[in-house]
């Protein structure tokens, strides 16, 4: 757990990943609940990739963490929907099924009750998101 947490905060997150997984496989109810900081590790990568420009990696990364219904599951919507609307903006608005994929993760997370209130995101995501009605 030790080893994993300082490759976490360095950002190492595959590592830190891989490393709680084996302090959850060894004791899956230890100190520090290493299965669920192995989760955290995807949704942090997730957003990292996000604000990186990688799209297609953070949406991997962020459906892999929704998919497990996790704690903070809203704020993965949020930024899976962000990522493909991101994708259909830049791909020149071609691919109109990706938008309506993007819609409806923005949507499960304002739903969910998620603010996104100081997200440093594009002002085309930020008014998607709060223009959604439900």
């Amino acid at each position: 757990m030790a080893q994993a947490e300082k490759l976490s905060q360095t950002s190492a997150y595959d590592e830190a990943r891989v490393a709680f997984t084996n302090a959850a496989n060894i004791k899956p109810d230890g100190p520090g609940n290493p299965r669920t900081q192995a989760l955290l590790m995807e949704l942090e990568e997730g957003i990292d990739q996000f604000y990186s420009g990688d799209y297609v990696s953070s949406v991997h990364n962020l459906e892999g963490y929704a998919r497990d219904g996790a704690e903070r599951e809203p704020l993965a919507h949020f930024y899976l929907g962000a990522s493909k609307l991101a994708r259909f903006f830049i791909t020149g608005s071609e691919d109109s099924s990706l938008q309506q994929d993007a819609l409806n993760d923005l949507k499960v997370a304002k739903q969910a009750g998620y603010k996104a209130n100081g997200q440093d995101v594009s002002p085309k995501i930020l008014k998607a998101f709060n223009d959604l009605s439900f």
